[in-house]
């Protein structure tokens, strides 16, 4: 019965990251794009300051479960879910970073909407990475 629950759990966690970066993806990104650069950036700060913390502390502990689920079971597809999730993090640190940290610091809206369109492109391959991750998950799951 634990492993069922440990293995329900770390499959709805991996939905809610994939269903979030979907969001963001699909809907705050084209309505971010439609405001001024004054605006985008606003929207920006407000929604990364949020999600960023939420993101990666559920991220940590669905990988960390995820491993946990893989020791119990041995089963290669857990592995493999942990994996592709983990590689949301050096993606972000080696890709997203440099843009993060311009926009985290900057003192002026002015000429920031070209990072802002790059952040937007580069979280869409974020949203790759999970919702493969979440298909994975759900074979995982079914097997």
């Amino acid at each position: 019965m634990f492993l069922v629950l440990l293995k329900v759990t770390c499959t709805l966690l991996a939905g809610f990251l994939c269903g979030s970066t979907l969001y963001s993806s699909l809907v705050e990104i084209p309505v971010r794009q439609q405001l001024s650069e004054e605006e985008q950036m606003k929207n920006w700060k407000l929604v990364f300051e949020k999600a960023h913390k939420l993101s990666k502390t559920s991220g940590l502990i669905t990988c960390v479960l995820t491993l946990v689920v893989w020791y119990i079971t041995s089963n290669v597809l857990w592995l493999a879910c942990s994996l592709i999730l983990f590689l949301i993090l050096p993606y972000t640190v080696l890709l997203l970073a440099k843009t993060n940290e311009v926009l985290l610091h900057s003192k002026s809206t002015i000429g920031l909407s070209k990072y802002i369109k790059q952040w937007d492109r580069l979280h869409h391959g974020r949203t790759a990475i999970c919702f493969v991750g979440f298909l994975i998950y759900l074979v995982a799951i079914a097997s």
